[in-house]
């Protein structure tokens, strides 16, 4: 029997992936990868038994797989939004508010031009065949026609798809440079708000690898060329402002592949690691996973798995380890907690071997015994950060913003060996005056 589109059969196997549907929608899945992921359900099930009676000679193949991935959509907007009340979107922000002009966010208008541009083209050929108008402009009345020949249900699906597959993050990154600096320029000199001076801050984290891209954009008035900060801003505000971002900015978890060896002796080992190469994010895993095993194994055999007092060690480390055989770079504490440069330098120190054994903590014996020490771990002088692990530092234009606390020097790499740029190009003398626009600076997380 068939309910609508689909049989009563094919309608249990969609329904039954609502669960995992809403599941995702709770947990905040949203843009190109919910797309995905109803993309990969209409495949699914068209694989299966059940929808083998497609009537194909009715609608394509093509079409049965995105009526499937309507439904989903629909039950978005049609119950899941009506029951779960949210913030306007990101897109709905954007074009409400239409500061900077991202290539990636579209109309439903435009995926519908998109996705039927085949359909549309024949159709105008065959109108100027007929008539003999230009093309271009048919093109531009067949794609008015259809558009407005669809219901307002219709349209709010198209609306939908462009809100799914707005979520191009890393062509945003690239664009937003250019498209920043226009808008200090359009804002500054455009006289909406009189003449104006503006200094923005930015960062962001690269979607693959979670790197922190930060840096700054000046916007001048057309009186002025003077730049705020000259040549103290990077050590005055830029590193400060790099640390915050850094810490505030969420670092995705992640899972990472690497194990921790560990002897029958319970000595755990630091896993060898390629330091040219691991993102940074797995790294930081590592050392969780890596000193979460001291800690199990502080009594030379597995013991019952208690949380590490991170806390207490960080006040009073002597309590803990042995501060005069183990000089950590810097303090340990929650690795969790360490900002970029915290691990790379903790990550390069232990990958290193240097030490004369495997760190490990106090038995717990032992522990209560330990008179404390009146000053805390020692923490080495220099930090290993002039081999930054594997990812390229961009290079800057002038005095672009750098993680503290080593201060990065102007038109400097710090040891990259296969610089990556972000193409936003340098601002020529003009208005906002020569390199207003700061280059982005690059980190790995």
């Amino acid at each position: 029997m068939r309910k609508g589109q689909f049989t009563d059969a094919q309608e249990k196997i969609l329904v039954g992936y609502f669960p995992e549907y809403i599941q995702k929608l709770d947990s905040g899945v949203r843009g190109l990868e919910l797309t995905k992921w109803k993309q990969s359900v209409a495949s699914k099930v068209m694989q299966m038994p059940e929808f083998s009676d497609l009537d194909c000679a009715k609608n394509p193949r093509p079409k049965w797989f995105a009526m499937i991935v309507r439904k989903y959509t629909n039950y978005y907007h049609q119950v899941y939004k009506k029951d779960h009340p949210e913030e306007p979107s990101a897109l709905t922000i954007a074009k409400a508010n239409p500061l900077l002009k991202f290539s990636s966010i579209l109309s439903g208008r435009q995926v519908f031009a998109h996705d039927t541009h085949a359909i549309i083209l024949a159709a105008s050929r065959q109108r100027v065949a007929d008539s003999g108008t230009n093309q271009a402009a048919t093109y531009q009345l067949v794609l008015k026609v259809m558009w407005d020949a669809l219901s307002s249900e219709e349209k709010a699906e198209w609306d939908a798809k462009a809100e799914d597959e707005c979520g191009d993050v890393i062509l945003n990154q690239k664009e937003f440079g250019t498209n920043i600096e226009e808008a200090l320029r359009g804002l500054c000199q455009g006289g909406l708000v009189g003449d104006a001076e503006m200094l923005l801050f930015y960062a962001f984290r690269e979607p693959g690898t979670g790197d922190l891209l930060a840096g700054t954009v000046h916007g001048h008035s057309i009186h002025n060329k003077a730049r705020f900060g000259g040549e103290k801003l990077q050590e005055t505000y830029g590193e400060p402002w790099f640390k915050f971002a850094d810490n505030v900015i969420p670092k995705a978890a992640v899972n990472s592949s690497i194990s921790i060896s560990v002897d029958e002796n319970g000595v755990v080992s630091f896993p060898c690691v390629d330091l040219e190469t691991i993102p940074l994010a797995d790294l930081r895993y590592v050392l969780v996973e890596y000193f979460d095993q001291c800690w199990v194994h502080k009594d030379s055999v597995s013991s019952e798995h208690r949380p590490i007092p991170w806390n207490k060690i960080l006040a009073d480390p002597s309590k803990f380890y042995d501060t005069q055989e183990f000089i950590f770079p810097l303090a340990l504490k929650d690795p969790q907690t360490y900002s970029t440069f915290e691990t790379l330098t903790m990550g390069q120190f232990l990958a290193s071997g240097n030490a004369s054994r495997p760190f490990c903590f106090k038995p717990e014996e032992h522990r209560e015994q330990t008179q404390p020490l009146s000053t805390p771990a020692k923490t080495a002088v220099q930090a290993p950060v002039q081999t930054p692990i594997q990812s390229p530092v961009q290079t800057p234009v002038q005095s672009p913003v750098g993680p503290p606390p080593t201060p990065v020097v102007t038109n400097a790499v710090v040891s990259s060996p296969a610089p990556q740029h972000l193409p936003i190009p340098t601002s020529p003398d003009g208005p906002m005056g020569k390199g207003d626009k700061k280059g982005m600076h690059k980190r790995k997380r």
